[in-house]
């Protein structure tokens, strides 16, 4: 019994074929396909649409729905105001919406804050720097936010700046400024 122990140890076993590895090139090619899936799914992931959150918070302003408009700037354009990925014109459309926002919410319910005062003046400074041209109801608004913090002269400059047709807007921040200042 010794020996037929002795004989099968130093036998030479037969090498292993494809039928007894097939398993290992299996997970490699496995493992190499999930890599190039994962890349190409990560990739491949469009751009986000900007120009249609725009539009729609646009639309919502337009429609006095101040609050959803300042909620959908801030979740959907807000995250990416100081990235690559938003360009310069829409990061300037961003500022002038969310100071237009600010200063109709405002109007709106009839309140003056200093902070949202000082929001939308930034923000329309910030439109106009990025080359946003500002409307008449625009250089308005930023006169106003002028008026309730206390800075007169520039409330008065954004008041000569509207255009002629755009005279009932510039009376109306004259007599503002004229109450402010008694």
């Amino acid at each position: 019994m010794a020996d037929t122990a002795d004989t099968n140890a130093n036998t030479p076993q037969p090498a292993a074929g494809w039928r007894d590895v097939w398993q290992l090139p299996a997970i490699i090619l496995a493992g190499g396909l999930f890599v190039a899936g994962a890349y190409k799914a990560f990739t491949s992931i469009p751009a986000p649409d900007f120009r249609s959150f725009l539009t729609a918070a646009e639309h919502r302003i337009d429609a006095r729905e101040f609050e959803p408009a300042i909620s959908l700037l801030n979740a959907e354009i807000f995250p990416y105001v100081g990235t690559e990925k938003l360009s310069t014109e829409e990061r300037g459309e961003f500022h002038r919406l969310m100071a237009r926002a600010l200063a109709g919410g405002q109007a709106e319910l009839g309140i003056s804050r200093e902070d949202n005062n000082r929001n939308i003046i930034a923000s329309f400074l910030e439109a106009e720097a990025l080359k946003v041209k500002l409307t008449g109801a625009d250089l308005a608004a930023l006169a106003d936010a002028y008026v309730a913090v206390g800075e007169f002269d520039r409330a008065r400059r954004r008041a000569d700046e509207l255009p002629a047709t755009e005279r009932a807007r510039r009376v109306a921040i004259y007599r503002r400024l004229a109450e402010a200042a008694m």
